[in-house]
């Protein structure tokens, strides 16, 4: 992609524009997403396996596994890894063999735009745990010092392409939040008090054998049923998304993948773009904040790399305020939710002054 520029001389200026928060969470760049990393076996026929197994794994992180299950074609380009594959390696950890698989972005880019499947790219927002444990009467708290759990759960997020942190609830946490709060998944308070670990995204994550349960349905399930059956919900906040779901379960491990899986599918859905040859939309966006040379230098070079855009123009600047049209194969909504997650950039709004819908949008450059 160039970046067009209409020659308009280039002014610098002291005044910007005020922001609506002095916290910004970050998103996080992932770069392996064309990666992969799955037990071999050494058997025969092991390797073509890994291999496909390697090849779903990163068509999933891209792609969700709802489309990539249901797409014949991708079932199809899954049997062919080779077709896609660009470098590979095996190596022991803890007396197990495994695959490091390394996959040609550009040829799955094209695969997954040829089938239509929505794509979720490398900017991704950090997503802050809140889990909280109930067996009986007790509920556990799973912090950073939960080694065991909080590995088990990166791997799973991680194998979606997807950052997490945890709490460490060290004093400062212990004085800003309860087990209640979690709990009860007070919003206010949770965003709050995720707020020192600068994440996009605030999840809590609720597993329990006892209040979850829906007794109605232990009840109609006669003797089917397990002593101590699982129920699991989860709650997630990121900006103006609130999304939640609830899956019962027999075991523990079994039903905390599956809720990790569903945050997951929910999330791609949310961020995934279809991109088309066929589509075709402009958007105007202002980037305030521009007030040396080297300011406009990097504005330029960023909107050179943002994926999603064909084209940029510089149609307009006004002292430190810069108007740009984007051409995009993707929608606006979707480009608007990319930006929103660009480190460089904070949504530029003064909530003294109400918002005209017809305006740009405006973003405040961090540089």
């Amino acid at each position: 992609m160039k970046l067009r520029k209409i020659l308009i001389p280039f002014v610098s200026s002291c005044a910007f524009a005020s922001l609506t928060s002095s916290f910004h969470a970050q998103a996080i760049e992932i770069d392996d997403l064309y990666q992969a990393k799955v037990a071999y076996s050494g058997d025969n026929g092991g390797r073509e396996k890994a291999y496909r197994q390697a090849f779903k794994q990163v068509l999933v992180k891209l792609a969700g596994s709802d489309f990539v299950n249901d797409s014949e074609e991708l079932k199809k380009a899954i049997n062919k890894p080779n077709a896609y594959l660009s470098e590979y390696r095996f190596d022991s950890q803890d007396e197990q063999t495994f695959l490091f698989a390394n996959f040609e972005s550009a040829k799955v880019d094209q695969l997954l735009q040829q089938v239509n499947a929505g794509i979720w790219g490398k900017h991704r927002p950090l997503v802050t745990v809140w889990m909280i444990d109930e067996q009986g009467s007790q509920r556990t708290l799973i912090d950073d010092s939960n080694e065991e759990t909080k590995k088990q759960l990166q791997l799973w997020f991680n194998q979606r392409g997807i950052a997490v942190n945890f709490p460490i609830m060290d004093l400062t946490d212990a004085m800003a939040i309860s087990y209640s709060d979690v709990w009860g998944r007070f919003e206010q308070s949770l965003l709050l008090a995720s707020e020192r670990y600068m994440a996009e995204a605030v999840l809590v994550l609720r597993i329990s054998d006892s209040t979850l349960i829906d007794k109605a349905d232990i009840t109609s399930c006669g003797n089917n049923c397990q002593t101590s059956p699982l129920a699991g919900d989860w709650q997630l906040w990121s900006g103006d998304l609130n999304l939640a779901n609830n899956k019962q379960g027999k075991d523990k491990d079994n039903l905390l993948q599956s809720l990790v899986l569903d945050v997951a599918e929910n999330l791609h859905q949310q961020y995934s773009v279809i991109v088309s040859s066929d589509s075709d939309a402009y958007i105007d966006i202002e980037i305030a904040n521009v007030t040396t040379m080297k300011d406009f230098v990097a504005v330029s070079d960023f909107f050179s790399n943002v994926s999603l855009v064909d084209d940029v123009v510089m149609i307009k600047v006004s002292g430190t305020k810069m108007l740009f049209r984007l051409h995009t194969k993707a929608n606006v909504d979707a480009i608007m939710r990319a930006l929103k997650l660009e480190q460089n950039l904070v949504v530029n709004q003064d909530p003294l002054v109400s918002q005209d819908t017809s305006e740009p949008v405006s973003f405040y450059w961090k540089g």
